[in-house]
């Protein structure tokens, strides 16, 4: 799950409550100790991150912790339903599921549960089971969202603020279905908002959020046929999973922009001696794919798509 600094959630909540730093700092710490804390040049003691937490009406432990695990085996539990969801191992997804909703405590305390639960139910309604409409699984990530996110708005959504894991991939996955049933501008503002928030450094570990945010903007800027557009949101991730050593998610990035160029050779918009570039770009995908073996599926279309050049 994402790691947040203490001085991105001070800092961020501050702003987006509109707290001034003498007003927050007053009965605590210096306003000049409080700025310090939120550049993250002064590391807050317990004690004060806490009382400047509760001044806020919020507890640190809703960022930290974005799901009320109770145990360290519910939190594996959950992080191998996201991986399986990744594989469409959607039986898997189901059977997991309802073991982990006999566990986790249902309590209106505890929405970031609720609304977990909710993103993979609606996921196995729309993908697995086809019980509901894009429009259906679109209305019901929006409501999950509002359980925690009451400020969300699809133009331009207030990025002053931390957000769990579990928003953001809601909102990609918002964002991502908007792309597939057509209304690629607002699934781009979405993208592009997520992203907004990401470059503000405000998240210390956050590999598969932005991963997936990434790969899915990508993804649908080439389907688009915005492939310049696509390629370079292809090369900024591969950048910077290079920069935290993540090569498993590579190979995504380097069949796009293999693809891209394809379709703008096909197209007509890039020269045929391009084809060769393309050709390494899909072949080095097929090979990364081989060795971080996540999803067989992926495989297959890429060497399918490679053997066609």
């Amino acid at each position: 799950m994402g790691e947040y600094s203490k001085s991105a959630i001070i800092k961020y909540n501050r702003q987006y409550l509109r707290i001034t730093q003498e007003a927050l700092a007053e009965n605590i710490c210096d306003v000049v100790t409080l700025a310090r804390y939120e550049s993250g040049k002064l590391k807050p003691s317990d004690k004060n991150f806490a009382q400047l937490m509760h001044k806020m009406g919020i507890s640190g432990e809703t960022y930290t912790i974005p799901m009320q695990y109770g145990s360290a085996n519910k939190e594996q539990a959950l992080k191998e339903i996201m991986n399986q969801l990744e594989r469409y191992a959607f039986e898997d997804v189901e059977n997991a599921l309802n073991r982990l909703k006999a566990e986790i405590n249902y309590s209106p305390q505890y929405p970031e549960n609720r609304q977990c639960i909710q993103r993979i139910e609606l996921i196995l309604a729309f993908f697995r089971k086809k019980e509901i409409s894009g429009e259906e699984y679109i209305k019901g990530l929006k409501e999950a969202l509002l359980l925690t996110f009451k400020e969300y708005n699809e133009t331009h959504f207030p990025i002053h603020r931390v957000f769990s894991d579990n928003e953001i991939l809601i909102i990609n996955n918002i964002a991502t279905q908007y792309g597939e049933s057509g209304h690629t501008e607002l699934a781009f503002r979405l993208f592009e908002n997520l992203e907004e928030y990401f470059r503000q450094d405000i998240v210390i570990k956050d590999y598969k959020p932005r991963y997936l945010v990434l790969l899915n903007y990508s993804c649908q800027l080439g389907l688009s046929g915005r492939y310049d557009e696509s390629m370079q949101i292809s090369k900024c991730a591969i950048q910077w999973l290079r920069k935290y050593h993540k090569s498993n998610y590579l190979y995504n990035f380097y069949y796009n922009i293999g693809w891209c160029i394809k379709k703008k050779i096909d197209e007509q918009k890039a020269s045929q001696n391009l084809l060769s570039t393309a050709k390494a770009y899909v072949w080095m995908a097929c090979q990364l794919c081989k060795i971080y073996h996540e999803n067989p599926r992926n495989y297959v279309i890429m060497k399918n798509f490679y053997e066609k050049f």
